[in-house]
């Protein structure tokens, strides 16, 4: 068993190219729904404007359609946009996917609407309020999304199936070596060891990701 680690920690070249693609798509997906999402969700949860609610149907709508449901739109954008075959056709879909906003508008929807106008009253901008009350109590609302997140992002396999054809270009969800009697041990290790970022975010995160699931079951104001 150790001499299997070894050859996959040390001797798999393509395992490392794999584990760096994951690591990039997670890492900026990931990022970008902070960026995105975060002030999206807050605009959602707290403000009035005419379309509102019909907007957040949409929100809810995209969140139950499957992958395959968009999948050919969103090839034809990202091939208008010149970008199949690298790693931004699976990232930036990932930034502006309509779950995070969703999980992260009912945390911010759950703060009380008194809180903020108080802030207003004491002078507070909106960019303000929304940075020094929004984001530190909507905290385990973005947390639980940006796990949820990981957790999609970091083994992935239909996103890099429909839009990567450059085997280099592949995340860890798509090693797949020739299976034989010799390489059945080497793929359960590999397994095995790309499991383990996952395991530890789920065990850092389990709080949120359960507070999570709890939010989709209220609806924003």
């Amino acid at each position: 068993m150790t001499e299997l680690f070894a050859t996959v920690l040390l001797d798999t070249p393509a395992f490392h190219v794999l584990l760096q693609n994951s690591a990039l798509i997670t890492l900026g997906v990931l990022t970008g729904q902070l960026a995105a999402a975060t002030p999206a969700s807050w605009a959602l949860a707290q403000f009035s404007f005419p379309g509102r609610s019909a907007l957040l149907f949409v929100y809810i709508l995209l969140t139950m359609l499957p992958f395959q449901a968009v999948m050919l739109p969103t090839y034809l954008v990202m091939e208008a946009l010149s970008i199949n075959n690298s790693l931004w056709a699976v990232v930036l879909p990932g930034i502006f996917s309509a779950f995070p906003v969703f999980i992260m508008a009912q945390f911010f929807a759950s703060i009380p609407r008194s809180l903020m106008d108080a802030a207003r009253l004491d002078g507070a901008s909106e960019w303000f309020i929304f940075l020094h009350i929004g984001i530190p109590l909507g905290a385990p609302g973005i947390f639980a999304a940006l796990v949820l997140g990981f957790f999609e992002y970091w083994n992935a396999v239909e996103q890099p199936l429909a839009f990567l054809e450059d085997p280099s270009l592949w995340p860890l969800g798509m090693f797949s070596p020739a299976v034989t009697a010799e390489s059945a041990g080497l793929m359960v290790v590999a397994a095995g060891v790309s499991a383990v970022p996952g395991l530890l975010v789920f065990l850092w995160g389990k709080n949120h990701l359960e507070a999570g699931i709890a939010s989709t079951t209220r609806m924003g104001r």
